[in-house]
């Protein structure tokens, strides 16, 4: 496993952090951050993968060795050997309604606040296309991530609405890690 630095996911970052500052506004900070990792021969296989899965019950499960040191390679100051991490059952569904409604919860900047609803659209549309430059996200496997409570977990969102999710595409051999949260 290898942290990528690619020129589509500077453009991510960067629009996410332009999206962050454009979303300032109530009592809140909030953040964005994404990362690539490139995987090698070997690395998550689908069996490792597949103990994360979602089973009958809707089990979270603790990482496994090889997904822990996946997630301090991206963030060194998680602690997933603490926290739990399950499989997105309709893995695109799920990942797009969370992130657009952590981005719709937001209230906008006194300087955004007038802007019309499509323009709004346009925003998280235009998020969706950085982050299929970067994954081919719609044919991956989504992973959320939930730290423990009262740890001091980097991924720690501070917010119920906040979320963490491992995009794997294993015929790209990439994963992105995309995270938000809000503080104030």
């Amino acid at each position: 496993m290898i942290i990528q630095n690619t020129p589509e996911l500077g453009r991510l970052n960067g629009y996410m952090e332009a999206m962050s500052c454009c979303l300032q506004g109530s009592n809140y900070v909030i953040w964005f951050s994404a990362k690539g990792i490139k995987l090698e021969d070997g690395d998550l296989e689908p069996e490792t993968l597949d103990k994360l899965a979602i089973q009958k019950n809707s089990q979270e499960a603790t990482p496994d060795l090889e997904m822990q040191r996946l997630i301090q390679l991206a963030y060194p100051g998680a602690k997933p050997e603490l926290a739990t991490m399950c499989e997105c059952y309709h893995a695109s569904t799920v990942l797009t309604t969370r992130i657009n409604s952590f981005i719709a919860r937001i209230n906008p900047s006194d300087g955004f606040k007038n802007v019309e609803k499509s323009k709004k659209r346009n925003l998280i549309t235009s998020f969706w296309r950085n982050v299929n430059e970067c994954i081919d996200y719609q044919n991956a496997r989504v992973f959320q991530y939930n730290p423990a409570f009262d740890v001091d977990d980097e991924l720690w969102d501070f917010i119920f609405w906040g979320f963490t999710f491992l995009i794997v595409n294993q015929e790209q051999r990439q994963c992105l890690l995309i995270h938000a949260g809000a503080s104030d």
